[in-house]
């Protein structure tokens, strides 16, 4: 029994010598050479999926959307930092600046089941687990998905997974409003396991790391509050936007163009669901972004009513 354990012991051991070893430094090695270069971006677009669904980088020059669904501004920033150093072509980055951006919701992200092995896939090649040291972490996931991703085979589309390469918002087609539950979104954007979620601080110190990170990489960062069904406004909890107004202002107060659509009214057919818009809203307000980014050098904060 024991001669077998040995065994066992010295094929795994070589198997990690041999196999896994070299497939993590090449993987490593492909991550640290592989930084995607944005040719003939000027625009680059960022965010959850608010700025996936609403912005079509398409009808704006030189504009770029990596947005994903369920980013929280950790992630963004790691996103962020990775990218603008090696794209000085970059000159804006729009940022959506929602009221659930700031939410604790969003700590749980890489812990709770429904988000974490998710985000763990698309952003271990730019984050480690010092970078997630103020956010509760699934262990079990994380390493798993480091084994997967960086061990087990070399791979060459390391940078690609946390990108949206091709605007469609959620779905092909034309989808509607959906007469779903605002509550149930209310809940989740503003609460977690039954409980307010209350303002995250992580997200408060990423945003101000991204207002930093552009300011060093002379790229000017604008936020943007994109539309909201009036179903979803009025249900936000009134901490919520206190909290929001009062980052709000200290960010503006730094210099950062804040565009707030959030209030602006689409007509029911051209939302998706109550807080994303279809593809036409879409088109209808990228068109009013890309002509408010134009007066947003001349006026900081913009409340488009």
């Amino acid at each position: 029994m024991k001669r077998l354990l040995l065994r066992c012991l010295a094929f795994f051991g070589m198997f990690a010598v041999l196999v896994l070893l070299p497939n993590y430094l090449i993987n490593q090695y492909r991550i640290a050479r592989d930084i995607p270069q944005l040719a003939n971006t000027r625009v680059l677009v960022v965010g959850d999926s608010h700025a996936m669904c609403d912005i079509n980088p398409d009808l704006i020059e030189g504009c770029k959307n990596i947005s994903l669904p369920a980013e929280p501004y950790v992630m963004t920033y790691n996103k962020l930092k990775a990218l603008l150093p090696r794209n000085r072509g970059i000159e804006i980055v729009i940022l959506t600046f929602s009221f659930h951006s700031l939410s604790a919701f969003n700590d749980w992200k890489f812990y709770d089941e429904r988000w974490a092995d998710y985000l763990l896939d698309v952003t271990y090649p730019i984050m480690s687990l010092n970078d997630l040291r103020d956010l509760p972490v699934s262990y079990r996931r994380f390493f798993h998905s480091r084994l997967r991703n960086l061990f087990l085979f070399p791979r060459k589309d390391h940078h690609p997974r946390y990108f949206f390469v091709d605007f469609d918002g959620h779905a092909k087609g034309e989808p509607t409003l959906e007469t779903g539950d605002v509550a149930e979104v209310i809940a989740r954007h503003y609460s977690y396991n039954g409980e307010p979620a209350g303002i995250s601080q992580v997200a408060i110190a990423a945003l101000d790391a991204m207002v930093h990170l552009a300011k060093a990489c002379n790229c000017k960062l604008i936020l943007v509050q994109t539309p909201l069904h009036r179903q979803y406004l009025v249900r936000i909890p009134e901490g919520i936007r206190r909290a929001h107004s009062r980052v709000a202002e200290r960010i503006a107060g730094m210099g950062v163009p804040i565009l707030d659509f959030s209030e602006y009214r689409f007509e029911d057919e051209y939302y998706m669901d109550y807080d994303h818009l279809n593809r036409s809203g879409a088109a209808i307000f990228t068109g009013m972004l890309k002509e408010a980014l134009s007066e947003s050098s001349s006026r900081q904060i913009r409340q488009a009513r």
